[in-house]
């Protein structure tokens, strides 16, 4: 399986980092953000405010719309590990298991109080 089409879940600091890395590479990146300010500000200022100072490049599509990221031949799911269940729950009706390769990359966990057990 060809990869070419890659969605980016998350655009936060690494959900960026990692989109800009695909576009670089050749492969046509749709980078999907939930959170509507930042999402804002990728599509008009082409710069996430949790990477300040560095550019989106315009090859890469910004959307809020989950659907738009259906049809990628991958999916990166970077979004803060709390959010993880609820956006791939969410993605689950949308996508293809046997199309579409889902790897996750979160790395971060946002909240004010971190309660972690096993």
């Amino acid at each position: 399986m060809t990869i070419q089409r890659v969605a980016v879940l998350g655009g936060g600091a690494w959900g960026t980092a990692l989109a800009l890395t695909c576009a670089r590479a050749g492969r046509n990146v749709t980078l999907w953000e939930y959170e509507p300010g930042n999402a804002a500000s990728l599509e008009k200022k082409r710069e996430s405010r949790f990477l300040p100072g560095v550019r989106v490049d315009n090859e890469i599509k910004v959307t809020r719309d989950l659907g738009d990221t259906a049809n990628s031949d991958a999916i990166l799911v970077v979004v803060p590990a709390q959010a993880v269940r609820s956006v791939v729950t969410s993605l689950a009706s949308l996508v293809s298991v046997l199309r579409s390769r889902i790897l996750t990359a979160s790395a971060s966990v946002r909240s004010a109080r971190m309660n972690m057990s096993c």
